[in-house]
């Protein structure tokens, strides 16, 4: 999941804009309730069509180290799950976590360090969906999602969106806990607001 300037490909009707704010959520069900993940640290950049009013490009990463929840020890074991390679690492069979933190080197090290996010369709006011491709551990997945783009007070373009996807879809394991397990069903939460 840096605090950016979003920049672009400029052509004879485009702009530069200021992303001034950002948050992703994730929040994973689980047998008892829910856990929360929040990323404020988006990295990338956007083109944006002033004649035609639409994001025409976008993409952006976020560094899975600097995803946010109080539980520190809940924040490793989320990194176990995804940025190890399974197929080297000790993980899932165990955890691998030492002081809450990931090795720094070996085979229980992080290998697939951020999530990537690409616009595949271009967005605009009227848009009711965009389809995006996500990078997770190394795996790339097309996903149509609901979007909504509009204007703030101040003139600033602000996009939000809600949407749920698979972790299986992404080969993403949680190590379940006696007869406490995760729901493979990942809820999403998206917005960003760019000044111009």
């Amino acid at each position: 999941m840096y605090l950016i300037l979003a920049l672009f490909t400029f052509t004879f009707s485009a702009f530069a804009l200021e992303l001034k704010d950002q948050s992703l959520e994730f929040t994973v069900p689980y047998t008892f309730g829910s856990h929360t993940f929040k990323g404020h640290k988006l990295n990338g950049e956007v083109s944006w069509d002033e004649q035609n009013q639409k994001i025409t490009q976008a993409q952006y990463s976020l560094k899975v180290s600097e995803i946010e929840v109080k539980d520190q020890k809940l924040k490793c074991h989320f990194e176990e799950s995804m940025t190890l390679d399974y197929g080297k690492s000790d993980f899932p069979a165990e955890h691998v976590c030492v002081d809450n933190k990931l090795p720094q080197e070996g085979k229980n090290s992080s290998i697939y360090p951020e999530i990537k996010m690409k616009l595949l369709s271009p967005v605009g006011f009227e848009s009711k969906f965009a389809q995006v491709e996500w990078e997770i551990r190394g795996m790339k997945k097309t996903q149509e999602i609901p979007i909504e783009l509009k204007r703030g007070e101040s003139g600033e373009l602000v996009i939000n969106t809600e949407w749920s996807m698979k972790r299986s879809d992404f080969g993403i394991e949680v190590k379940k806990f006696l007869f406490i397990a995760a729901d493979d069903k990942i809820h999403l939460k998206l917005k960003m607001i760019w000044s111009n």
